[in-house]
């Protein structure tokens, strides 16, 4: 099969189970371009920040704000990542959410028992776009999801924004009303990017002012 990255030709090492069970769980990318992603390690302990030996600005402003919330991520936002997420949202190829299947659904295996609850996205940039980019993760990796959040503001895209707007984004989700969960389930609020945090900890804010008590969060890239 073909590199959904760099469309480079690859050979599959396909198992028996995955023949004959029909599994989808082979490698959509190549070795080359797989290497050029960087998997967290250490860091923040509770937003997985690389480079950071215990608690990073981000979180201490959450912190002194009283909003800590454990946060885990894969991978670090390199360039490689970037590329990624300017094809996959911005181009709109549907087909790399299939890139990071493997990755996200032994990951948030692990998180489990838990409700996922994918980060919205407004109307009108879910019609431009044609899709909601972490659904399409979530669907990619078969994992169920619960869109509980619905984006209540137009904002635009934090990538545009500087720090300083990113941190003071205000509250701009609302509950789904046509969604009911159980207030003592286990959510996990699931985010393509994680920068500072304003994106989830407003979720998160939204959430636990409904009644939501546990709530912690997951993105791919941080």
């Amino acid at each position: 099969m073909n590199c959904l990255l760099c469309d480079t030709s690859f050979e599959q090492h396909r198992t028996f189970r995955e023949i004959f069970l029909l599994m989808k769980n082979s490698p959509s990318v190549c070795s080359t371009c797989s290497k050029q992603f960087e998997s967290l390690e250490g860091g923040c302990h509770f937003c997985c920040k690389a480079g950071e030996a215990a608690i990073c600005k981000d979180c201490q402003y959450w912190a002194s704000l009283g909003q800590e919330l454990q946060h885990y991520a894969l991978y670090h936002y390199n360039d490689s990542l970037q590329d990624y997420f300017s094809k996959y949202k911005f181009l709109g190829d549907y087909r790399l959410r299939q890139v990071f299947r493997g990755e996200i659904k032994t990951a948030l295996k692990r998180m489990r028992p838990a409700v996922f609850v994918p980060i919205p996205i407004s109307e009108k940039r879910l019609q431009k776009r044609g899709f909601n980019q972490v659904e399409g993760l979530l669907a990619a990796a078969g994992i169920s999801y619960y869109p509980l959040l619905n984006k209540s503001v137009d904002e635009k895209a934090q990538s545009s924004k500087g720090r300083y707007e990113r941190l003071r984004l205000g509250k701009i989700f609302q509950i789904n009303p046509e969604i009911s969960l159980d207030f003592s389930s286990r959510i996990v609020l699931v985010d393509d990017i994680y920068t500072t945090g304003a994106t989830i900890h407003s979720a998160v804010a939204t959430l636990k002012e409904a009644g939501y008590l546990s709530v912690t969060s997951f993105s791919l890239a941080r």
